[in-house]
């Protein structure tokens, strides 16, 4: 076999042999010019760039679409430093774009991509390939499978994917894994590898959370096929099964990312039960749930285990016990024994009114739940009556003595008995079992219900019982027609009975179908924070114990064909011999067989004659070889001595040749290194200057927002009718939210910021690192040109292979200067737009602040006008109030004084009846005179009620003026506190307030 290292040494005759492989066509040696050409695009200098173009256009001194050696054109270049102008300029010069535009979306470069794109368009002719698609694959950074939408869909670029879905891109359906197209059995066959990785590729498309938001219908529905389909394709291609497994997390977790945008209980029950084949939810419906059901099916356990999912089906199953939760645990222990105690009760009054109260009660899952349980338990109480047969064991308790005899008779009656009343229930059971079973699976499907492991225990269970009553059928009318023949044999003991009696195969399977009925009893206890998750361990553990069981098995099999052909040949070696072997006794261990020497022969005591002239002659022979061998290493090494020294002057030279070239390429690098560490500092210099402005510009505007503060707090010391929600209180939140907002933004751009400083200060720390280094490499190299073979300070050292602990190479040492030159480029061009965006962030925002303060003085002096107003006019009417007041006043002395008048008016009056009724006789007529006098007083009375009238209601108004000129002076004093607080202590301090760009 021929090696490698055979071909190394140049043998001729082994050349023929090695042919080197067919290579890719490599990039082409740059000229000084393109390297000015790209040294400029990447460092963003638009005019050199621009002059450099047009002159190639002119006499074409330059290839524009010239690449490193990196592979790296100038669109690329430009693309990686994020510069704009630069990829217009050299898309609009004509360089070509390649696969640019797939740069531009790795770098999730949004503008550029914009731009590549609209001239794609441009440049595109129907029926031929994008650009994209000429590149040679063999140079290509992208395989040929990966299109723009693939690639924006694997970076997740939200703004990207929506330009080329907008554009009108697309992404086809994968095909299926097992799929047995030509197409797919003729990619398979050419290459498998390209083929997995083109399905896989296209799949971390589909994944991608933006994608699905922006071209699904329903993107819940969407993530649940993926990621069960994806989990299809692990278990199919297991070679991938890690990525896959990998997308899928990622499926579900967009899923339950949409779950947590839900915020109401009303949007979550739309979300879980919406059904496109079924009318749109509406509140108050009955919930389906059939997105939840979905979402079980596909085995979406993060969407399920939602804390929200969790929330509501807690609130749907407790909706029949409101508040279950918040009881004691005595409460709770109350309410599960009444419900259990009374579920014949709800189970016959649901049969009979489904419709009631309680029968809706019923239906109600936390109900449902309690009243199967308990059925259960009650079924298995049943069971273990039946076992320990405690009828038997009731009446020869407590029954008569009469009873007892006759069931002392009853048991000496082996065969032929009757079911008994709790067997009859047993039955009664396991009918209702079989229905509920039925309608199970006439309800949810075969497939379903097969689905649920759950559901093999119950066929298997209801299948024995059934088995077991048949063959209870069958045992009683085969033991009734045998007791007609012979009556003798109903008192057969079971000892004496066939071992395949029905009734003996029938009680076995009872035995076995109690066994699983109890083990349904675990069933229950999932609902348990504790044992429900030991439960799933332990079904998860099933495969495990079956396959450790296999080999425990397996073991056990191969121990037991050894134990039975050891006693088989054992049992043949008694026959025949009469020994006897005990099995199991301990093997002989093997031992070593020894071997002899041979070769050696006996050594006599004395020589021969012929060995001694044999030595002799040999030893003549050897003296003659070492002679001839001295002659030879002496002209050989004057020989090596020529050739060292030759080749050591050549070596010397070229030595000192390379370390001057190294010491010309590293200082070069050193100098870059040098500018862009002067940039750096240059941009941290001004990234400072920016930051103190934002530090400033914050502190101004939490002065700003304290202000406002207490401006709030001051009116909220208005007092009575003035303590008012007004506009200017409105204005004053809007503001604060204002200044806050713009807080929230500067300290956004301020985070930016001293991120950028920081990777700055990083950059300029790797670019100090380098340098030192290179200084450090220059010294020593220039020290080293500088030494002579003659120098005493030359030093040998033994094991020379170790002086030299280099284990980068050239290329990889160039990455690593272009590294940090391009690192340092591209965060100096990432600082740029940022102090750009602070200088527009700051003016936005300080004309927002503005424009509140402004609209929050309006609002001050339109209410400032508006309380001095109706201060104005309460002053007004407290005025007028006292007018009032004084009028009222010498109104109510008047009519005082007419009173006092109208008093006397009425003595006279009065008196003079009293006098005319002193007369005498026929005098004592009733004349005009005396109804002169009634009249005179009945006026005079009614008069004096009027003016008592009068006089009341005027004293009534005359106090109602003072309440009202009190309350005049005291809306009057809130309307002066109103108008200090708003005029001179809030505007005061709102002159304050000065918003400016610092």
């Amino acid at each position: 076999m021929v090696e490698k290292k055979d071909l190394e040494t140049g043998d001729p005759e082994l050349e023929c042999i090695w042919k080197p492989m067919e290579l890719p066509t490599l990039p082409k040696s740059l000229t000084l010019e393109e390297k000015k050409y790209l040294l400029a695009v990447e460092r963003g200098d638009m005019g050199n760039v621009k002059r450099i173009l047009q002159k190639a256009h002119r006499i074409k001194h330059i290839d524009v679409n010239c690449v490193d050696s990196l592979g790296r054109g100038s669109l690329t270049l430009a693309i990686d430093g994020e510069n704009l102008e630069m990829v217009e300029l050299l898309v609009v010069m004509g360089v070509e774009t390649k696969d640019a535009l797939l740069q531009a979306i790795n770098a999730e470069f949004v503008e550029a991509v914009e731009l590549l794109l609209e001239h794609e368009e441009l440049i595109h002719k129907d029926g031929e390939p994008y650009s994209w698609q000429k590149v040679d694959p063999n140079i290509a950074m992208f395989t040929p499978d990966v299109t723009p939408l693939m690639l924006a869909a694997h970076k997740n670029n939200y703004e990207i994917i929506k330009i080329l879905l907008d554009r009108g891109a697309t992404l086809p359906d994968p095909h299926d894994v097992k799929c047995g197209c030509e197409e797919c059995i003729r990619e398979s066959t050419e290459d498998s590898l390209r083929h997995s990785l083109a399905r896989l590729n296209e799949y971390r498309a589909l994944a991608s959370p933006s994608l699905i938001a922006l071209s699904s219908t329903d993107p819940i529905l969407t993530a649940f096929e993926l990621s069960w389909e994806l989990r299809n394709l692990a278990f199919a291609e297991q070679e991938s099964k890690a990525e896959y497994l990998v997308l899928r997390r990622q499926a579900q977790l967009f899923a339950v990312d949409l779950l947590d945008q839900s915020r109401s209980s009303k949007e979550l029950a739309i979300i879980l039960n919406h059904d496109p084949d079924q009318p749109a939810f509406v509140d108050g419906d009955h919930m389906k749930l059939a997105r939840l059901e979905l979402a079980i099916d596909f085995k979406q356990k993060k969407f399920v285990a939602h804390p929200n999912i969790q929330q509501l089906l807690a609130s749907i199953w407790y909706e029949g016990v409101p508040g279950f939760r918040r009881k004691t645990a005595i409460e709770k222990v109350m309410i599960i024994c009444r419900v259990a105690l009374l579920f014949p009760f709800y189970c016959t009054l649901y049969m009979i009114a489904p419709n009631c109260p309680t029968g809706k009660l019923v239906r109600k899952p936390f109900m449902k739940f309690l009243i199967h349980a308990s059925s259960y338990l009650f079924f298995l109480l049943i069971l273990i009556l039946v076992s320990q047969r405690a009828e038997v064991q009731a009446i020869q308790l407590f029954g008569p003595e009469w009873m007892v005899k006759e069931l002392e008779k009853e048991l000496l009656k082996q065969r032929g008995n009757r079911p008994t009343y709790l067997e009859i229930v047993v039955v009664v059971y396991v009918l209702g079992f079989i229905w509920e079973e039925t309608q199970e699976i006439y309800i949810e499907g075969i497939r379903s219900y097969l689905r649920n492991m759950w559901n093999f225990i119950d066929f298997t269970r209801n299948s024995l019982y059934v088995a077991v009553t048949v063959l209870r059928v069958a045992a009683y009318f085969q033991q009734t027609s045998e007791i007609e023949r012979d009556p003798q044999t109903k008192f057969i003991p079971r000892e004496k009975w066939d071992a395949f009696d029905p009734q003996l195969i029938a009680e076995g399977l009872f035995a076995a179908a109690n066994i699983f009925s109890a083990l349904k009893l675990v069933h229950l206890f999932s609902i348990n924070p504790y044992l429900g998750p030991l439960q799933i361990s332990l079904g998860r553990m099933v495969i495990d114990i079956v396959k450790f069981f296999f080999i425990y098995s397996l073991v056990l099999f191969a121990f037991a064909c050894d134990v039975f052909l050891k006693a088989f040949l054992n049992k043949m070696d008694e026959e025949q011999h009469g020994v006897r072997h005990a099995i199991g006794a301990p093997i002989a261990t093997t031992r070593l067989a020894e071997q002899a020497l041979v070769g050696i022969p006996p050594r006599t005591a004395k020589f021969t004659i012929d060995e001694w002239v044999l030595s002799n002659d040999s030893r003549c022979r050897n003296a003659e070889d070492q002679q001839q061998l001295a002659d030879r290493i002496l002209a050989e090494s004057k020989r090596v001595k020529d050739e060292t020294a030759e080749r050591a002057e050549i070596l010397k030279a070229t030595s000192d040749k390379l370390l001057k070239e190294r010491i010309g390429d590293v200082d070069f690098n050193k100098r870059e290194l040098q500018i862009q560490r002067e940039y750096i500092c240059s941009e941290l210099e001004a990234l400072g200057v920016y930051k103190t402005r934002l530090l400033e510009c914050l502190t101004s505007f939490e002065n700003a927002c304290d202000i406002c503060r207490k401006c709030l707090i001051l009116r909220d010391g208005r007092l009575g009718i003035d303590l008012v929600v007004d506009e200017v209180e409105a204005v004053l939140k809007q503001e604060i939210e204002t200044i806050k907002g713009g807080q929230i933004l500067l300290k956004k751009v301020l985070e930016q910021l001293q991120e950028q400083m920081r990777r700055l200060r990083s950059t300029r720390y790797l670019l100090d690192r380098d340098l030192q280094y290179k200084q450090a490499a220059i010294d020593i190299d220039k020290q080293n040109l500088s030494l002579k073979s003659t120098d005493l300070c030359l030093s040998i050292y033994e094991g020379y292979a170790n002086l030299d602990p280099a284990n980068i190479s050239a290329e990889e040492y160039n990455n690593y200067s272009s590294s940090n030159i391009l690192a340092a480029a591209k965060e100096v061009n990432s600082a740029r737009p940022i102090r750009m965006y602070v200088d527009t962030l700051l003016k936005q925002v300080v004309d927002d602040l503005w424009h509140a303060y402004n609209r929050c003085n309006h609002a001050f002096l339109k209410r400032i006008d508006e309380t001095r107003g109706a201060k104005t006019k309460l002053e007004g009417m407290h005025v007028e109030t006292a007018q009032k007041i004084a009028d009222m006043q010498s109104n109510i002395t008047l009519l005082q004084k007419a009173l006092s008048d109208r008093e006397g008016n009425t003595a006279l009056a009065h008196t003079r009846l009293g006098k005319r009724a002193q007369r005498i006789g026929a005098e004592l007529v009733r004349d005009p005179t005396g109804q002169a006098l009634y009249y005179e007083c009945a006026m005079l009375r009614r008069s004096t009620e009027q003016l008592q009238q009068m006089l009341f209601e005027a004293t009534a108004s005359l106090r109602y003026l003072l309440q009202t000129q009190i309350q005049l002076e005291e809306d009057i004093n809130v309307k002066m506190n109103t108008l200090k607080i708003d005029e001179v202590d809030c505007m005061t301090l709102r002159e304050t307030i000065n918003y400016h760009v610092f």
